[in-house]
């Protein structure tokens, strides 16, 4: 039974042949509403991509720029990182409150051969004098290739110096850094002042959201008007 349904199937195959053929004079109006769905489909993939920014903002309370930073500087060394708090912590007292850690290197990474293992922390690159968000600020944005980097081990130990490879940046990763410049940065050092610049990227963000809603829904309108229009017309003919 399934199988002489499936012959059926393509049987009425010929008929969406026809159907193309009779579409074919009016191809402008099939090149409109493909682009405007195109539009539509970006517009709601940069909107679910916008909420996790806004959820870093809210949750873990980490700027907009620091997220970007990490991000980068994750591309370019092709680990996962992070910036934790380090009061209590032991290597707090020779790296400061806010420490860079390795979260995740695969047992492939260059890195990884070197000795460095999840839950390392980043102390210091080369002669550069920088810590915390200071060292993720300046993976993200330098020019160099090579890198040397400080590794203090997570269980004690002597600390290592390693040399590291970076990445070129990609499309997407440029792209975001430019999109980021546009947001104001937090300034201040109170905590109402820091809330309010918090405040502010909020409103950016969600004032992001709300143009790409409306792009989406002209685009949304375009899509379907011109489908009908190229039905009518289909139908006329």
């Amino acid at each position: 039974m399934s199988k002489r349904k499936h012959k059926g199937e393509l049987a009425h195959m010929k008929y969406f042949g026809r159907v193309l053929k009779m579409v074919r004079p009016h191809l402008r109006y099939v090149f409109i509403a493909f682009v405007a769905t195109i539009g539509l489909s970006l517009c709601y993939t940069f909107s679910i991509a916008a909420l996790y920014p806004v959820l870093k903002v809210i949750v873990e309370k980490e700027s907009i720029h620091n997220l970007a930073n990490r991000v980068v500087a994750e591309q370019r060394l092709d680990v996962e990182l992070t910036v934790r708090d380090a009061r209590g912590l032991l290597i707090g007292h020779t790296l400061g409150y806010n420490v860079v850690q390795v979260v995740r290197i695969s047992e492939k990474h260059d890195l990884y051969r070197e000795g460095v293992r999840s839950g390392d922390f980043l102390g210091g690159i080369d002669s550069v004098h920088a810590k915390g968000w200071g060292i993720v600020k300046f993976l993200a944005n330098t020019n160099r290739n090579v890198l040397k980097l400080k590794i203090y081990p997570a269980g004690g130990g002597k600390v290592r110096e390693v040399s590291a490879e970076m990445d070129k940046l990609k499309w997407y990763t440029r792209l975001m850094q430019k999109a980021v410049g546009y947001i104001p940065k937090e300034k201040g050092e109170t905590v109402e002042e820091l809330a309010h610049g918090r405040m502010v990227m909020l409103a950016y963000i969600l004032g992001a959201l709300i143009f790409l809603t409306i792009i989406g829904n002209i685009c949304r309108f375009m899509s379907q008007f011109y489908g009908s229009v190229i039905g009518a017309r289909v139908l006329l003919d």
